[in-house]
Parts: C-alpha cells; structure tokens; sequence
C-alpha cells in the first residue's frame, strides 16, 4: 500500500498475487517508472495469462482514485468526471494471449503509458496505494456464415484489481 515507495526507475516493475478470471489464472505486472518504452513520468501495466492454453479477451485497464469505485470510459490520458470523481481508463484491447511458458510478447499484454505518475501521485491513490482494475471478457467472433436471426451470442465478463 505504499506506492510512492515503490521503484520509479524505468523498466523496474512490481507483479500482483495470482488471480482468477474468467476462469483462468493471472497476474498483473506494474511499472511504476515506466517500462523501457513509456513516455517520461509514465506508469505501464501488462496482464498475464497464467493458463496453458490460449484465450482471447477483450480487456482494459482502469486507475481508481481514492474517490470513487466506479470507473469511466476514456482515453489513457483523459479524466472523466463522475460525481466529481476522476479515473484513467485506457480503451480496450483485443489481445490472444499465448498459454504460460510461450515468450512474453504471446502470453501477456498491455498499456506502456497508463497514467501519469505526478497526477497519481497527486490525486488518485487509495490510502497510499494504486489501484489498477482489469476488466476483461471473452472475445467474441462473429462471421457472416454463424450469423442468423434467432441466433444469440453472450459472453462473460469480469474484473479484478490489483494495488500497490
């Protein structure tokens, strides 16, 4: 819960307790100085899957500020105001991440400028620490030959967050 205590140099990174989602295992890894390729004074966050097999998700990143518990939609470095409550959301991604053991690029994925440090710093830590929520689903694909009217397609979602 000490966030401001934590690395700042770039490509150090802090890794989250294993968690369940969508009914497969992961972790979350935070840099809090940025990773080798974030912009300066930029926080980066990668998602995992620890499972040995593949999934595709549709999935986002969402920095929680010491007044809220709701997140709102934007871009990474917008503000969203909701009952005079701010929080950073990067837009959603599609990503197949590889099963556990494939090479990093293909099991994990991510944001290299999540937030801005100072601003966290400044305005979004929950008693001292970041807290970053994932929000994922499965990934859906649709093609005009599994399409009909009386066709339906759902899928589950989730979130899950992690602090420092």
């Amino acid at each position: 819960h000490a966030f401001t205590h934590l690395p700042t140099t770039r490509g150090e990174f802090v890794t989250s307790p294993e968690f369940t989602c969508l009914g497969r295992p992961w972790r979350l890894r935070a840099y809090p100085g940025g990773d080798l390729i974030s912009g300066n004074d930029m926080i980066a966050a990668y998602l995992y899957n620890l499972s040995d097999e593949s999934v595709k998700i549709d999935f986002t990143f969402c920095v929680k500020n010491s007044n809220s518990n709701n997140g709102s939609s934007g871009s990474t470095n917008s503000t969203s105001s909701t009952n005079s409550t701010t929080s950073r959301t990067k837009p959603p991604s599609t990503h197949t991440f590889g099963p556990f053991g494939t090479p990093e690029e293909g099991n994990g994925a991510g944001c290299r400028n999540l937030a801005v440090r100072s601003t966290l710093l400044n305005s979004s830590l929950v008693a001292g620490a970041l807290l970053i929520e994932v929000r994922m689903k499965l990934a859906t694909s649709v093609t005009l030959d599994n399409l009909d009217e009386t066709s339906s397609s759902s899928s589950s979602s989730s979130s899950s967050s992690s602090n420092w």
